[in-house]
């Protein structure tokens, strides 16, 4: 009916796991299939621009994360506002990716260059397969959890 109210319609109860349980799960691991909470969807933000995350991809920072995102900080200022968090990690000395670093701290001006985690390909899939394994994921989620509940309400996040 196109003349129906929408506010006439029942919200419809969507389940989810629960975020808690979805974050205290390390690397690896499946959420408690049976921690499922029914949700509704969120109401609009108002009186506030929306809050987003944006991360840094690997061997960056959160200036260059910046100079990216420029214009678009442009289009929605007063919308929405980007907070910038560096990974904990330095970039590595890895002479395959040394002309990208070079670039990349031309580009930052110098500043330190991180990552979240690293990644290795996994030696037992050989090089038909790309199956990467993490090391220090779980320090890095603790690290952003940590920069989201002191920089409440995160509404967003936008990664590279």
């Amino acid at each position: 009916d196109p003349f129906a109210d929408p506010a006439d319609v029942a919200t419809p109860v969507l389940e989810k796991p629960l975020l808690d349980d979805v974050l205290a799960t390390k690397v690896g691991e499946q959420p408690n299939d049976e921690a499922k909470v029914p949700v509704r969807p969120l109401p609009p933000i108002v009186g506030r621009p929306i809050r987003m995350l944006c991360l840094h991809g690997t061997c960056s920072n959160s200036m260059i994360t910046r100079m990216q995102m420029a214009t678009f900080a442009q289009v929605a200022r007063g919308r929405v506002e980007c907070l910038y968090v560096d990974g904990l990690l330095p970039a590595p000395d890895d002479p395959g990716i040394q002309t990208m670093k070079e670039q990349m701290l031309k580009i930052s001006g110098g500043h330190e260059l991180r990552e979240y985690c690293r990644y290795q390909l996994d030696p037992d899939t050989g090089s038909a397969g790309v199956v990467r394994k993490y090391d220090g994921i779980d320090e890095a989620l603790q690290h952003l959890r940590r920069f989201c509940s002191a920089n409440a309400p995160i509404d967003g996040i936008f990664g590279f």
